[in-house]
């Protein structure tokens, strides 16, 4: 049975919550939004995209390194990006290949959670 967030937990900066999200799987599973949900681009042209939801029995890690900004880890391309002090976007692209996933997060109840996949690779 997973475990429900702690009250410790409610004044965790993105920084530290995105740390633990990294770490442990257990507590990642625990901080997404199901249905969990992922929308890929299909035609970059005329920017149709099909979307599909996942279950928690679905799901599976991600691995995503807690940036302070930008980080090149070989081609591989992380940006984090403040939207609002309740939103944050992670971006993952791959330098030169048109490979980017958009890692949408949203703060509920003072607490960080993943709330949509967007892949918009071209």
């Amino acid at each position: 049975m997973e475990q429900a967030p702690s009250a410790k937990d409610s004044n965790e900066t993105f920084e530290e919550f995105l740390y633990q999200f990294n770490k442990d799987y257990n507590f990642q599973k625990s901080r997404v939004v199901f249905p969990l949900r992922i929308t890929t681009l299909i035609d970059f042209e005329t920017n149709k995209s099909d979307t599909f939801f996942i279950q928690s029995a679905e799901y599976q890690k991600h691995e995503l390194t807690s940036p302070k900004s930008n980080i090149f880890d070989g081609k591989v391309i992380l940006r984090s990006e403040t939207i609002s002090s309740d939103q944050h976007l992670l971006i993952m692209l791959v330098e030169d290949t048109g490979i980017r996933f958009e890692y949408h997060f949203h703060r509920i109840g003072n607490l960080w959670f993943l709330s949509e996949i967007k892949n918009t690779s071209t």
